[in-house]
């Protein structure tokens, strides 16, 4: 049985009313590989892109040395070192892409696939509760909403777990000040997703539902437009899609205003932290305790990790969204 004919019933269980347990089965069942791949890459590319830091630092150095009369082996060393890290992080986001363009098509015909099976064996009263437009909305928005979820959990979430990872250990070394700061930072990050995850997903619910009602009302609409003219119910079904599109314009605005309120807080965080990295780093160099390249790498490493963080914030919008197209499929 391939991924192209799926069937919810080769998922070996019932199918999860979670999104995110739905997605995680389908994933498992059927594209293992891929998904490894595609966090592999993610791991690769942020992984080496945190290590430039490191290898600058070593570099910075270095000049300093030659500039004193010694051999310039070791300057050419890290530079070759800065430009493999260049390198091979761009390699690894390409592995992404080709990764990706292979699993998100076939995540996408899985999930669609799955689902329509399962809509299949639900009993007549299910079918007269629910408009054929309507569910026919809901599995294709599903099919999309997957690929979307999967490249951000297993690229840029991992991405973020990796480089908080290599900072914490390489800035440990350096002041337990700056590993201070980057806890407390991160506890803020999480606290806030954390507080206010519930209710975006809520809210990402009601905005796709309504999004739905609107596709399920046009399909409907235009399969009977011919009894619709017949019987003078043209003005009826202006009236009811006007009050479908009303809805879902409200549900994107509460959710969209939300969403931006908490990424206000995220982003605002994320400038405190660089703000504060960078000052202790200004003060340990002002007073002896850091060379120009500890300095630079901190100051890189910072800059790394809050760019990954507000990329992350950026596609939270999308992410939510997605998640509540899936979880109405």
């Amino acid at each position: 049985m391939g991924p192209y004919d799926a069937s919810f019933r080769d998922l070996g269980s019932a199918v999860p009313r979670r999104p995110a347990a739905f997605l995680a089965l389908v994933v498992w069942r059927f594209l293992p590989g891929w998904a490894a791949l595609i966090a592999l890459a993610g791991v690769g590319s942020i992984g080496l892109m945190g290590l430039e830091p490191v290898f600058l630092r070593r570099l910075v150095d270095a000049l300093g040395t030659v500039s004193q009369g010694d051999r310039a082996d070791d300057v050419v060393l890290w530079l070759l070192a800065v430009g493999g890290a260049w390198l091979g992080s761009a390699l690894f986001n390409r592995l992404f892409d080709w990764a990706e363009a292979r699993a998100a098509p076939a995540l996408r015909r899985t999930v669609q696939s799955v689902l329509f099976s399962y809509v299949m064996e639900h009993a007549p009263p299910y079918f007269q509760q629910n408009l054929a437009g309507r569910l026919a909305q809901r599995i294709r928005q599903a099919g999309d909403a997957a690929t979307m979820i999967l490249a951000t959990v297993l690229h840029d979430m991992v991405r973020i777990a990796t480089i908080l990872t290599l900072s914490v250990v390489i800035l440990a070394d350096e002041n337990p000040l700056f590993l201070g700061i980057i806890l407390v930072w991160t506890a803020m990050f999480l606290g806030t997703a954390r507080l206010w995850g519930p209710r975006c997903l809520r809210l990402s619910s009601e905005s796709s539902a309504a999004v739905s009602a609107v596709g399920g009302q046009l399909v409907d609409a235009i399969a009977n437009a011919p009894l619709v003219r017949s019987f003078g119910r043209l003005a009826h079904e202006r009236g009811i899609l006007a009050g479908r599109l009303g809805d879902e314009m409200e549900a994107s605005w509460r959710l969209r205003v939300y969403l931006a309120l908490m990424r206000l807080v995220q982003v605002s965080a994320m400038i405190l932290f660089q703000v504060a990295l960078a000052g202790l780093a200004v003060a340990e160099a002002v007073d002896g305790r850091m060379t120009v390249g500890q300095f630079v790498m901190v100051v890189s490493l910072s800059n790394i990790l809050a760019t990954n963080v507000l990329n992350l914030s950026q596609r939270l919008l999308d992410f939510v969204e997605q998640t509540g197209i899936l979880g109405e499929g």
